[in-house]
């Protein structure tokens, strides 16, 4: 019984002295680990970081696909029409160059220069001036001394020798061949029929270009983005001019000054984009009777103006704005109604076509709010 207890108190002694040994050593793993968990955890911040800025390039990606898809679609729509152009200015040529060989087709077989000649009638009585064959007829024709007559009755005479020497060649080129240039006369009717329709077509052209619509977009930074030259390549009809006018940061009280330095344009249509800068400060009835002043504003100014206005763009920076943003899209569409305005819905924007702070609009937000913008116009101008 002695003997187990001292070496249980053995034992005992063992421990305690290899305790502190221990301990120092767990604690030295628990270090490690720690240290390899701050690292796992900045590694995993990374990749997060990483993947949402991948995710970000992949939309961006995305959308400049779609662009350069539209863009070639509408170069492919340009080449068709040019090559259409081109067509039916070739046709015509074509048509020009068949009616001036008409003459020379209608002129008897022998053909040539010596066809377009004056021919010796029969006649019972015989010309004694000599005959040389020519090559491309059967037919003589007399010659004297190497002059070449009016006809077979003309005699020479030594006065005004000078003048029939000098107009032989228009005289027998020109006056025996009369009955051949009336085709000529003909060809040259119907060339100029040919560029007077010509002509005629460009006029057309030019009065159609000449009469282009011109609009006006005109709003806050959410439509800093949008880009005029596409609209206008999307619109159904080439006759029609687009202008986009921002201003930052503006408020329905201060876009009633903005809004003059357009109506200087005196545009066919004005779209208006404003509101999302009062939804701090002001109530939804308040926002929207400031749109409809501006509304007024141009009307006064251009009775004959067509006035657009575009719903605000969803945001989801704060829920109160969240729903404010809805509260005077409802008013909104009610008021353009009682005042006949035209009224633009964006209701297919949401979260993801917002930027980070959940504003404005990233790029793939613009491209949707573009697309709503040319629905419209292909709705009301098809």
């Amino acid at each position: 019984m002695a003997t187990r207890l001292d070496e249980l108190a053995f034992a005992i002694n063992v421990v305690k002295e290899n305790k502190p040994y221990s301990i120092v050593t767990l604690e030295g793993v628990i270090d490690d680990l720690k240290k390899e968990k701050a690292e796992l955890g900045t590694r995993n911040e990374e990749l997060l970081e990483s993947n949402i800025s991948m995710r970000q390039t992949i939309s961006q990606l995305s959308q400049t696909n779609k662009q350069l898809e539209e863009e070639k679609s509408s170069l492919v729509t340009a080449v068709k029409i040019i090559q259409n152009d081109f067509n039916q200015l070739s046709g015509a040529n074509k048509a020009g160059s068949k009616v001036a060989e008409e003459p020379s087709d209608r002129i008897g077989a022998c053909g040539g220069n010596n066809a377009n000649e004056w021919k010796k009638p029969k006649s019972k009585h015989r010309s004694k001036l000599p005959t040389l064959p020519t090559n491309s007829c059967k037919s003589n024709k007399p010659i004297t001394d190497g002059i070449r007559l009016k006809n077979q009755y003309s005699t020479l005479s030594d006065k005004n020798r000078e003048s029939t020497s000098s107009s032989s060649d228009t005289e027998t080129d020109d006056e025996p061949n009369k009955e051949i240039k009336k085709p000529a006369k003909g060809t040259q009717s119907r060339k100029q029929k040919v560029a007077e329709d010509v002509r005629n077509k460009a006029n057309k052209n030019n009065d159609v270009t000449d009469k282009k619509m011109t609009t006006v977009i005109v709003g806050d930074s959410m439509v800093k983005y949008l880009n005029a030259k596409r609209l206008k390549r999307s619109m159904p009809t080439g006759n029609q001019n687009i202008h986009v006018e921002t201003y930052r940061g503006s408020t329905t009280e201060a876009m009633t000054h903005y809004i003059k330095p357009c109506l200087a344009k005196q545009p066919d249509q004005i779209v208006l984009h404003v509101g999302t800068n009062d939804i701090r400060d002001k109530q939804p009835k308040e926002i929207v009777d400031g749109i409809m002043k501006i509304q007024d504003i141009i009307k006064k100014e251009n009775p004959e103006t067509v006035v657009a206005v575009s719903e605000l763009i969803h945001r989801n920076d704060k829920v109160e704005y969240s729903k404010k943003v809805k509260k005077v899209n409802i008013l909104l569409a009610k008021a353009c109604r009682k005042h006949s305005c035209d009224y633009i819905e964006h209701t297919n924007i949401q979260d993801k076509h917002l930027n980070p702070y959940g504003l404005h609009l990233n790029k793939f937000g613009t491209s949707v709010m573009a697309k709503n913008l040319v629905n419209y116009f292909n709705t009301k101008y098809a």
